[in-house]
């Protein structure tokens, strides 16, 4: 039995990518803290960490054009630098995607204490249940296909592009020349910034940026998949470079520092709080819903897809590429899935705040796929680097870019993580390596096809 088949087009493939980011929840969960770490060089960092990402993107891109797969990293990294650098890029997307989701689904339940029952917003308790409740609606959507899944995501992405744009454009027409006398073209050169400032900005941006991959693990559902795949990755990414720098500009004109760090994570509320009377102002934590729940269905179709690849691959327990008898999709992985997200929404509850929750499992998502994605990037640039001496902007595109992306991008993980706490550091490097475990188990058990 085959995936879904030609459950998306093109169109859908730049929706999925875009989605799979979370423009309006990576932007609640993370601009306070990046601006925090870097001041006004905010929109800076991003604008310069998305052109890196860039630069992956294209090597993705490029591994699909010749081997579009549900395991996408984890099948083209195991091809280049062999089967243990394979799996532990593979088993990084897996333990990525599961923090992704115990992070996601609390912003998730913030948006909609703060809707039907203010109260209630800053009890962690209650907070938790309603993201459990979050977690197995989404599960059970993604369940019945990639198709449906699709139709809902694109319906919600015009809303969510609809109300950003409303939002950007009101802070232009209201903020008018104060706005132009506050921007400030020379932060985008990075020369008063420092080391610290820049590496944090860097792993922080790469939360913001990460989930865009989805649209290569759904390949094999898409409709020609090998070009529409990467293509839509390329073009979720050029849109997400736009959005992101430009809010966080209008969020630095709009507010100061210091109510940008109080609002946590409704700071595009408090924007639009600060342009909009309410009810209008409310909009805005709807499309944080939104675009949250929307990234916990392409996060939950990007773990059970690569958990279906290494299955089938024989690299762990042949359960996990059961698909169901009617939908076509990894069913079994996709309620390990939500086990595992339960899981760990519990286990949070042992720290005191969310805000602490969410600082944590941002700093380890952007440590694990610089990780992942750095492999991928090296990867690409070592099994073209031959294939492109007859063109310079093949050379560009699948050589020198992706290389230069993944050694961005790994250097600031390693310096990053030279000042993790021990709780930071068990969860971004620990669950890595705990990969080791199931691989050699599973070699122990069944040595893999190679």
């Amino acid at each position: 039995m085959r995936l879904e088949q030609n459950a998306l087009g093109l169109l859908h493939a730049v929706v999925m990518g875009v989605a799979g980011t979370a423009p309006s929840f990576s932007i609640a969960a993370s601009a306070s803290i990046l601006i925090a770490a870097s001041g006004r060089f905010a929109p800076a960092i991003v604008l310069y960490c998305g052109l890196t990402m860039l630069g992956i993107a294209l090597a993705f891109s490029r591994f699909n054009r010749d081997d579009p797969n549900a395991g996408a990293s984890f099948i083209w990294v195991s091809r280049i630098f062999g089967p243990t650098m394979g799996f532990l890029a593979g088993w990084s997307v897996l333990a990525t995607s599961v923090l992704f989701m115990a992070s996601a689904t609390l912003p998730a339940a913030s948006a909609t204490l703060l809707l039907i029952a203010p109260r209630f917003e800053h009890d962690q308790t209650v907070l938790t249940l309603v993201a459990l409740a979050w977690l197995l609606a989404v599960s059970a959507v993604t369940l019945r296909g990639t198709a449906v899944t699709a139709r809902i995501q694109s319906a919600m992405i015009i809303l969510e592009f609809a109300v950003l744009a409303v939002i950007g454009t009101a802070s232009l027409l209201q903020l008018g020349p104060e706005a132009a006398r506050q921007f400030d073209w020379t932060s985008f050169s990075l020369a008063g910034l420092d080391t610290d400032g820049f590496v944090s900005g860097a792993v922080i941006s790469l939360f913001l940026f990460w989930g865009w991959d989805i649209s290569l693990n759904l390949a094999e559902e898409t409709r020609n998949g090998q070009r529409a795949s990467g293509l839509g990755a390329v073009l979720a990414m050029l849109l997400l470079i736009v959005i992101f720098t430009a809010f966080h500009a209008v969020a630095l004109v709009a507010l100061d520092e210091a109510r940008i760090a109080a609002a946590g994570t409704n700071l595009i509320f408090v924007v639009a709080d600060t342009l909009f009377p309410r009810p209008w102002s409310l909009l805005a934590i709807v499309v944080v819903m939104l675009s949250t729940v929307g990234a916990l269905a392409t996060t939950t179709l990007g773990f059970s897809r690569t958990l279906f690849a290494k299955s089938r691959h024989g690299v762990l327990h042949p359960r996990w590429q059961a698909l169901h008898p009617r939908w076509h999709t990894p069913h079994q992985a996709t309620l390990l899935f939500a086990a595992l997200g339960a899981a760990l929404l519990l286990a949070s509850l042992a720290i005191d705040n969310v805000a602490e929750v969410l600082k944590i499992a941002v700093t380890a998502v952007g440590l694990q796929a610089a990780f992942y994605y750095s492999l991928t990037g090296y990867a690409c640039a070592w099994a073209h680097r031959k294939a492109s001496h007859g063109s310079l902007l093949e050379l560009l595109l699948t050589v020198i870019w992706p290389a230069a992306s993944a050694t961005a991008l790994l250097a600031a993980a390693v310096l990053l993580a030279r000042d993790f706490d021990a709780l930071t550091t068990g969860i971004g490097i620990g669950t890595i390596l705990a990969g080791l475990v199931p691989m050699l188990w599973q070699r122990h058990k069944a040595p893999a096809r190679q």
